[in-house]
Order: structure tokens, then sequence, then C-alpha cells
């Protein structure tokens, strides 16, 4: 979208906000000149959430992939510690229950043998710690393993089921083993498949703009800087001269 930048926003908890996400947009000197950039208001909406009901992995572990799935796709992606387990069966209640547009569960049952189950039309997917993590090597593999499944659990709940470039996380995977083969790197054709699917789910990333742009467009908050103000003033400043208009010419038939 021209005239827009992009940034990466969007909360890790439950009680962040659009307002005081960790992220905005790096500002060079063009862009200081134009007022800095400021979010469009509205333009982030909906959110899908990452439940962790598993102990096999410490919670932090998991939040860096959050992060890296933000920072990508510039959606406002959430994680929160759940108790309790969650099966196929319950998976729709307990996504309405926490009021996402879409969890991906990571949850540790030995009743189920499959490590990754999906039902995208139903905004959710379940991935198994007990099985992506059995026979790791270490605590540092069963890491990397669940940091991989989850990548692969929200891309499969968002719609981008896999990915055209070959060796990444988003190809065949014939048993959780072969998650330690594949570089940890989030494909880069899954961003725009996702941003397209979740959209007709109400999930939209966030936008900036300059402040000279908002300014023009007539939403602009109050200056908060010198620039903003000069800007601001140049705006809304009202003419010096009077404006000239040219007496219309009408051609008349002979």
């Amino acid at each position: 979208m021209k005239n827009i930048i992009i940034a990466a926003l969007a909360a890790v908890s439950l009680t962040a906000t659009a307002a005081d996400a960790p992220f905005k947009p790096k500002e060079n000197r063009k862009l200081k000149a134009m007022g800095g950039t400021i979010m469009v208001p509205n333009s982030m909406k909906g959110h899908i959430l990452v439940a962790n009901m598993q102990m096999k992995v410490p919670a932090s572990e998991l939040e860096k992939t959050v992060k890296q799935l933000i920072g990508m796709t510039r959606l406002d992606i959430r994680f929160m510690n759940v108790a309790g387990e969650v099966s196929p069966s319950v998976a729709n209640k307990k996504v309405k229950e926490l009021g996402a547009n879409a969890v991906i569960f990571i949850t540790d049952s030995d009743k189920c043998d499959v490590s990754l189950l999906c039902a995208p039309e139903n905004g959710w997917s379940i991935i198994n710690s007990s099985v992506v993590t059995k026979d790791a090597k270490n605590e540092i593999f069963a890491a990397a393993r669940l940091r991989k499944e989850l990548m692969r659990g929200f891309f499969a709940a968002t719609g981008a089921m896999n990915s055209r470039y070959p060796g990444t996380i988003m190809n065949y995977i014939g048993k959780p083993s072969d998650l330690d083969k594949l570089v940890e790197e989030i494909p880069v054709d899954m961003s725009m498949r996702t941003i397209d699917y979740l959209a007709k789910m109400g999930v939209t990333p966030v936008q900036y703009t300059t402040y000279q742009r908002a300014v023009q467009n007539g939403w602009a908050p109050a200056p908060t800087n010198a620039i903003q103000k000069a800007i601001w003033d140049k705006v809304h400043a009202m003419p010096t001269a009077p404006i000239k208009i040219k007496p219309e010419t009408k051609k008349v038939r002979e």
C-alpha cells in the first residue's frame, strides 16, 4: 500500500495491546522529516493465541517463536500458559472460551500418538509435546523441536499448509526426529498467504503511515514535537492570498 510503512506490532500476553506493543518501525532521516510514523487506527484487528498447556519445554523457549511469528506477520499473536488438556472433541469450545480468532494449543498427552492435529476451518491446531519431544537427544533438541512444531502448527491453522522452498519446516515431516534436520526459520512465502487467509477471519496486521500523511488525511493526533507541529501548521494554515478562479468561458454557436 502506497505511503504505508508496515511494522511488526503485536502483543505477547493477554494484557498487552497495540498501544503498548514493543515493536515500531525504524525511522530514517526522511521519515523523521515527515514527522515520524504513527499507527493507522484500527489497522490491527483480531488476534491469535498460543495456549501453552505443557511443561516439557520452558514457556520462555516458545515465546521466542511467538516473537518470530509476530515479526514476520505483523499480527496480534499472544502467548498464555493455560491449565489442563485439550482434545479435538473440545477444541472448538476452548477456542470460543479463550476469545481468540484462532488458537494453537500446545498440550502434553499420553492418550494420543499424533504430534500435530489441525482444523483450519475451525481455527485451531493441537501440538502434542509428548510425541514431539520423545527420544530427543537432550533438552536443547527437545526445545528446538517444539519451537519448530509451533511454527508448523501456526501456519497449518492459518491457511498456509506448505512452502514452495525445499528443506523448510513446512515441507514433508515423516516423524518428529525429522525436525532435527531442519533450520529453525520461517519460509518467506508463508507470511502473505497467512495474512490473506486470516483477513477472511477478521484478523489483520498492523500498519503505519507518516505523520505528514495522517495530517493531510485529516485524522492525525495533535503534534508532539517541533517537526510535527511545523507539518501541522503548514497543512492547516489559511491561504495568505485570495484564490483566483478564472471565469468559465462558453463557446457560442454562430
